[in-house]
């Protein structure tokens, strides 16, 4: 038996419940209009708090070994696809994912967010403690331009930022060049670089966010790595989703400890 199948096992019992068609039979509900960015999607209570109790059971008893750090910043897992680069090997690689991922990835897809052709094949979780964040980037070419992200156990704001390297005087491979080195090191200085975003959002406990296409590919995204964030759209642009997200202005948002779960399509090379 693979190693992989082995730590499964031995995780508490947990079966992600398949979903129903009613998100994408109301599609439209949850769309974002706001920053002029096409593509957003927000779905408030898209896991039960029963399931979000069952993840978290899950993440705590996974064997510490299979946690990593980026560089600078939080904690993380790699399941499924993922791009390995490393002295012995540069390319694609995969690691079993859990059953309960394979069983959201699933319902992704049954609720027509991801598709047959380009199925959630990898998944990354990402552990944040108050004060961590993540640095403004785009997902490089080898993702299908799709992400899906889960929120657990705490609100946070959402940022898209626009990249436009001519109105901050860098041509567009050095904007890309900063970019990427930030998101490798954790370094959010590119935040202040950017100014500020076009549109945030604020992500609740238990939400699903998903973003595709120009959002995906035009706009830089991120979380800044505060333990105290205020919903004023004169710091962090227009907010594109109050009302779905039962927030007001000027709300204070108090981070604790919270874990992202990001689905994605990674293409085979």
């Amino acid at each position: 038996m693979m190693k992989d199948a082995l730590i499964f096992q031995a995780l508490p019992p947990f079966q992600f419940p398949a979903r129903k068609q009613q998100f994408s039979v109301n599609k439209d509900r949850y769309k974002i209009e706001g920053g002029g960015i096409s593509g957003v999607y927000y779905y408030p209570d898209w896991i039960t708090e029963y399931e979000a109790e069952s993840i978290r059971q899950q993440l705590e008893f996974t064997p510490e070994e299979l946690w990593g750090s980026m560089q600078g910043s939080r904690r993380s897992i790699e399941w499924g696809t993922y791009t390995e680069d490393s002295e012995e090997y540069r390319g694609i690689s995969y690691i079993d994912m859990p059953p309960w991922i394979k069983a959201i990835a699933k319902s992704l897809q049954t609720q027509k967010i991801f598709s047959e052709l380009a199925p959630v094949n990898t998944a990354r979780l990402n552990y944040y403690v108050p004060g961590q964040g993540i640095p403004p980037h785009v997902d490089g070419d080898i993702y299908v331009p799709r992400v899906a992200m889960i929120s657990l156990s705490s609100s946070a704001l959402f940022r898209f930022f626009d990249v436009d390297g001519n109105k901050l005087g860098l041509t567009e491979h050095e904007l890309h060049v900063k970019l990427t080195n930030a998101a490798a090191t954790g370094s959010m200085e590119t935040e202040s670089i950017l100014g500020i975003p076009r549109m945030s959002l604020v992500l609740r406990p238990r939400s699903l966010v998903v973003f595709e296409g120009e959002a995906a590919k035009k706009f830089a995204h991120s979380v800044a790595a505060s333990k105290i964030e205020t919903i004023d759209p004169k710091r962090v642009g227009q907010i594109g989703n109050l009302e779905l997200a039962n927030a007001k202005i000027g709300e204070k948002i108090k981070r604790v400890p919270r874990t992202t779960i990001t689905l994605r399509h990674i293409l085979h090379t």
